[in-house]
């Protein structure tokens, strides 16, 4: 397994390989979804009919780059390598089901003679409720780039792919002479089909670089905010990938005045209120006094503004083996432990008998705020689906409700509180209510 999406409704999407008769390098990986409702359905699988590609790259060949996303109507997107190892983006709509999207080595309306798309990035496209994608890619012919410059697509259902920005054109918002960089990261898209994404910044009138992000708000692009910049009344020095939901709650990790912290709060429409939630160098909710965090990683945000983070620990007892954990904020703001590395899981699928297994790694998909179109662990109902291998090499995919809305009645005591296993290692797909 590699770590799943989980949608408003609480349904998933995921890569798996597969082994048993007749499965082989050729065939073992596959991507699955409960977006149709009954359990997880195979979507695409290695060595399957690739819908709409050519004759000479008509077969699916690897997902290994995949993170599928699944939005609100359960239909999934994701990049696939085809046999002849050609990139392509894929997702499923209402009236064609899976449908090619895009594919490297085509042009691209408004392209100039020659120009194709030369790689298309190993991160999920993102797929909103309407149908509409969005992804990062470059494109051929660079005398500047080997790789090709790098460039952010859109295709709205039933248009055509869309060149929103790409390396070297001039950055809107930013003074003239600030042009778009080589890294871009973080593309979504919204229920209205505005996409947004994260840049880097190349101004040779600064030693240093930026970043900043754009997006179509309002139909133009134009900047959201920036590094070494402001949000919300506070500075900060140093930033990652803001994300934001419908509502204007943003969250994201950054160095503020009083340290590093997940910020969080309303930024949008000439409302303020962001605040530091998460310090590092805190005490770790839900561990012995002493462990304190660390580091943070992308955190991802709901749509009623719950927070969803993991993150690095120290402390006495913490090693190398077992510093992950995963936090998320709880319905009046608290940040509550969902899972950690060293926890366990009861894995049983008899309610009458015990499975227990100690957690190894911990992942789920993380920095979107569910309305973006990005792969989320973290449902609007507050459910945190993620990818769990344990010490005796076996593996799952699980959703805790611990911080569900509304929180689950029910009193269930250990680290096993409020998990729902998807697959477990048995290959049976079930849903356990502990």
């Amino acid at each position: 397994f590699r770590t799943p999406a989980i949608n408003a409704s609480g349904h998933t999407a995921f890569y798996a390989r597969l082994s048993g008769a007749g499965v082989s390098n050729l065939n073992s990986e596959a991507i699955f979804s409960e977006g149709r409702g009954g359990g997880p359905k195979l979507v695409a699988r290695a060595g399957n009919a690739a819908p709409g590609a050519p004759p000479e790259a008509s077969r699916f060949g690897r997902f290994q780059e995949a993170f599928p996303t699944i939005n609100s109507r359960g239909q999934t997107a994701f990049t696939a390598r085809l046999e002849n190892n050609r990139l392509a983006v894929f997702s499923e709509s209402v009236n064609a089901g899976l449908t090619l999207q895009a594919m490297t080595g085509e042009s691209f309306p408004g392209a100039e003679p020659g120009i194709t798309l030369r790689i298309i990035s190993d991160t999920s496209p993102v797929l909103n409720g309407d149908g509409d994608i969005a992804f990062a890619a470059n494109l051929s012919n660079s005398k500047t780039n080997p790789s090709g410059p790098r460039a952010i697509f859109k295709k709205r259902s039933g248009e055509d792919l869309q060149l929103l920005a790409h390396e070297g054109a001039q950055a809107p918002g930013l003074a003239e002479g600030v042009l778009f960089g080589s890294q871009t990261s973080g593309v979504s898209i919204n229920t209205r089909g505005e996409a947004a994404f994260f840049a880097q910044l190349n101004d040779e009138s600064i030693p240093f670089s930026i970043s900043g992000t754009f997006s179509e708000e309002g139909g133009s692009l134009s900047l959201i905010n920036r590094e070494r910049g402001a949000a919300g009344g506070v500075a900060y020095t140093a930033g990652v990938s803001h994300i934001i939901n419908d509502g204007g709650y943003t969250a994201f990790f950054a160095s503020g005045p009083n340290g590093t912290a997940i910020f969080g709060g309303v930024s949008s429409e000439g409302r303020t209120g962001v605040s530091e939630l998460l310090f590092i160098g805190d005490a770790a909710p839900g561990f012995a006094d002493g462990t304190k965090l660390r580091f943070f990683n992308n955190p991802s945000v709901n749509v009623h503004g719950q927070i969803a983070v993991q993150a690095l620990l120290q402390g006495s007892g913490i090693t190398a083996e077992r510093d992950e954990a995963i936090f998320a904020q709880d319905s009046s703001g608290e940040f509550q432990l969902i899972i950690s590395e060293g926890g366990v899981i009861d894995v049983s699928e008899d309610s009458d008998a015990s499975d227990i297994r100690t957690v190894a790694e911990l992942m789920f998909a993380r920095l979107t705020g569910n309305a973006d179109g990005r792969p989320s662990g973290f449902s609007d109902r507050g459910e945190l689906s993620f990818y769990a291998s344990f010490t005796d090499g076996t593996s799952g995919i699980f959703v805790s409700d611990v911080v569900a809305i509304p929180e689950p009645t029910a009193q269930v005591l250990g680290l096993v509180a409020g998990l729902f296993a998807l697959a477990c290692p048995r290959r049976h797909f079930v849903r356990l209510v502990k």
